[in-house]
């Protein structure tokens, strides 16, 4: 909830009523990103290496998240189908796959690139899909486990390239472009996730 004095309720009103388009249709792109979970039911589709998956619900004794390659995942839920326990299940198996799947990937690019990270870390975070310290620890969004490989391996090649550049001017660039020749076509295919 948003408070404000009196005297500025009808600019407020207005200023919302002339952007009242733009925010229905940022709303509206919002719905339409890949890996936003937004209801949980039979069309619920979870994002997976690119891939979407259907989920089927079921009762259970305990509240746990399978994924069956080829078929898709299978949420066991106990008492009633809760949109934040299951988000929170969810979010568990994105990190257990990027712990189990990224650090070989991210070493692989890191020798072949002669670019070394201090650190590697996974987490969920809502803006990034990685980070680089000045100490040069990674930081990868588990939410890339949504993505298909050639956008994971992007970030991660973004992300190193942050050891020996850590702004985003021209000789940052130009290094990615030397490892990701479709650098601007990868970035517009990302903005299709969430």
């Amino acid at each position: 909830m948003v408070k404000s004095p009196k005297n500025c309720e009808d600019k407020i009103a207005t200023i919302i009523a002339k952007k009242s388009l733009w925010i229905k249709e940022a709303k509206e792109r919002m719905h339409t990103k890949k890996g936003v979970v937004h209801t949980l039911d039979n069309d619920t589709t979870i994002y997976f290496l690119g891939e979407g998956y259907p989920v089927d619900f079921e009762k259970s004794e305990k509240n746990s998240l399978r994924f069956i390659m080829q078929k898709g995942f299978r949420y066991s839920y106990k008492n009633d189908l809760d949109k934040a326990k299951f988000l929170k299940i969810l979010d568990s198996f994105y990190l257990q796959k990027a712990q189990e799947l990224l650090p070989k990937k991210i070493k692989e690019h890191a020798e072949s690139m002669g670019l070394h990270p201090t650190k590697i870390s996974f987490k969920k975070t809502k803006s990034q899909w990685g980070s680089c310290s000045k100490a040069n620890a990674l930081s990868i969004n588990t939410g890339v486990m949504k993505l298909p490989w050639h956008l994971i391996e992007y970030i991660i090649i973004h992300e190193l390239v942050h050891i020996k550049h850590k702004n985003h001017q021209k000789p940052f660039w130009a290094l990615v472009a030397q490892y990701v020749p479709n650098v601007q076509e990868l970035r517009r295919e990302m903005k299709a996730y969430a």
